[in-house]
């Protein structure tokens, strides 16, 4: 179900597996699991702990888009994603964002 899934992203996003966290994402649908925010803001984490800004931009662009509105947490994580890629730039643009995003 949805919530292991979820325990089984947050599991690899506490191991430091970002490529496996980031599959069991994106098997979820298929899976007919429907993805929300905690299973989408623990993936960004991963990436944020791994450094890994372009995945961490990406999987934020693609949450509208799987039914899933990105909050504070997700906005969070992909700031700090870029902060730690030293991608400043990207990182006050997402925090510009926010106010239009209402976030």
């Amino acid at each position: 179900d949805a919530c292991s899934s979820n325990a089984a992203v947050s599991a690899c996003q506490r191991g430091g597996e970002w490529e496996l966290s980031l599959s069991f994402l994106r098997r979820m649908p298929e899976e007919q699991f429907q993805l929300n925010a905690i299973s989408c803001n623990t993936a960004l984490s991963c990436c944020q702990n791994m450094g890994r800004w372009e995945l961490a931009l990406s999987a934020l662009a693609a949450m509208p888009g799987k039914r899933v509105l990105p909050d504070a947490i997700s906005y969070g994580a992909s700031i700090s994603s870029c902060e730690k890629g030293g991608q400043w730039q990207f990182a006050l643009s997402l925090l510009r964002m926010m106010p239009t995003q209402r976030v």
